[in-house]
């Protein structure tokens, strides 16, 4: 598992008993990290058409970059530490550009500094 690859993830609905519900998420924990630790980091992938109004911390990838058969929206506000054995099916990494602008909106979601 490495930074930038998105997968399918597994996630239990609250109140819908045994029912899952899919969602894409990017990986956004670093290598060295994602190697041996149980949690990784995650931030979900939408439907470009679910967002009509982005924020500057949210960020378009065109399919079928990573694997989306639609484009989609890297939603960097909604952060998640998920077990790793709740990543199914890898469908891509996303390029040194989109990776990049992952880093950007992260930068402004967690009010960091430029670098």
């Amino acid at each position: 598992m490495k930074r930038g690859e998105v997968y399918l993830c597994r996630l239990e609905q609250r109140g819908d008993a045994g029912h899952e519900h899919l969602i894409q998420v990017v990986v956004l924990t670093r290598d060295a990290i994602n190697q041996h630790a149980p949690v990784v980091l995650v931030a979900p992938v939408v439907d470009g058409r679910q967002v009509p109004h982005p924020y500057p911390s949210d960020v378009l990838v065109k399919a079928p970059e990573g694997g989306l058969t639609v484009d989609g929206f890297v939603l960097t506000m909604h952060l998640r530490a998920m077990p790793r054995g709740r990543l199914n099916h890898r469908l891509g990494t996303l390029g040194v550009g989109a990776l990049t602008e992952v880093d950007r909106a992260l930068r402004i979601t967690l009010d960091l500094e430029e670098e």
